[in-house]
């Protein structure tokens, strides 16, 4: 028992681009080792239950619930798999390494891991997530950590649950008569708002954040950002900028361990603004 936490601890410190690749990749097919389907909610390997999420990812007010636990099981599968390949192909940096690494514990770990759903939870985030020094955040229901709830309302891109006529007259006030008032409906499309486009990425994006890390600290990058931009495709992150997501996860002194000359570093050549800069493009294009 004692070797076994040993290799593990040892793993997770040391783990090589290679070796994390060879681990996610068989977290991948590991996944539906364990595929049962309860009343509300579906079990899968790796202690997941997916919970509540009949609808993912979209939430439509005149639609019927979809199959949503099987196609967030299969989002989850593909999340895996494409960071597999992603570190097949790239020379992340030690920081990064680590966070992954930790990562790949917590999903291999005998905690129960929840992805649970409501449409209207937040209304501004497309998911919220659990970390371990917070653990779950009540205000939105969140079970345990590590947990995500995902607001499949936001993730369709629809206005906001619950707006009421005064919220409607706000809204056609707050565009400027842009949108007609008869366009503004409570869990309709929001005909400026694309839905997300990638579950998958999207997925692993929150659960990234059972690790600890939070967005845009004033020490370093934000690596949750950067792992999600690099590792998946998205329509509004052009090439070019998927390409440089990499090549900064990449970057020996982007992540070297002297604080003040790595903040120096990146405050120089404006990483911290053009990651923002990214974070944006992928929100509100």
């Amino acid at each position: 028992m004692k070797i076994l936490v040993f290799f593990l601890f040892s793993f997770a410190l040391q783990a090589t681009p290679y070796e994390l690749a060879e681990e996610y990749q068989r977290l991948s097919d590991k996944l539906f080792e364990r595929y049962i389907h309860e009343e509300d909610s579906l079990l899968l390997g790796h202690h997941y239950v997916l919970k509540s999420c009949q609808s993912f990812p979209y939430y439509r007010s005149i639609d019927p619930p979809t199959e949503g636990h099987p196609l967030m099981a299969k989002n989850l599968k593909d999340s895996l798999a494409t960071v597999s390949r992603c570190l097949e192909k790239r020379d992340f940096k030690k920081p990064v390494l680590k966070t992954l690494s930790r990562l790949a514990k917590i999903i291999g770990s005998q905690q129960t891991k929840t992805l649970t759903c409501n449409y209207g939870v937040t209304n501004s985030f497309f998911a919220v997530a659990s970390d371990e020094e917070q653990g779950a955040h009540q205000d939105h229901g969140l079970p345990p950590h590590p947990s995500v709830i995902f607001d499949t309302n936001r993730i369709a891109g629809n206005w906001h649950l619950g707006m009421d006529e005064e919220g409607r007259q706000n809204a056609y006030n707050f565009y400027g008569g842009r949108i007609p008032l008869e366009d503004i409906i409570s869990g309709m499309p929001h005909p400026l708002r694309k839905p997300n486009q990638n579950p998958s990425s999207l997925i692993f994006h929150e659960m990234t954040h059972w690790t600890g890390e939070k967005h845009f600290p004033k020490d370093h990058l934000d690596s949750v950002y950067l792992i999600q931009f690099c590792c998946f495709s998205h329509s509004q992150i052009p090439e070019e900028a998927r390409e440089f997501s990499c090549r900064l996860l990449e970057d020996e002194q982007a992540w070297a361990p002297q604080e003040k000359e790595r903040v120096e570093y990146l405050k120089k050549r404006e990483f911290f603004k053009k990651v923002k800069a990214l974070k944006d493009l992928y929100h509100h294009q």
